[in-house]
């Protein structure tokens, strides 16, 4: 995942995490410096009009 995470920055770009579903994965995806990240420790699932 850090490689991934560096060559996107470099490249100027954002970088995403998915399946983020519990706080240990969450602390290692902020620790990395990833953009953003989805998953349920995040949130829950929503539905395309709960969305905006």
């Amino acid at each position: 995942m850090r490689s991934i995470n560096e060559i996107g920055h470099d490249l100027g770009t954002g970088t995403v995490a998915e399946s983020a579903e519990d706080a240990e994965t969450l602390a290692i995806v902020r620790e990395l410096g990833i953009d953003r990240v989805q998953g349920h420790a995040i949130g829950p699932v929503l539905p395309p009009d709960r969305m905006v």
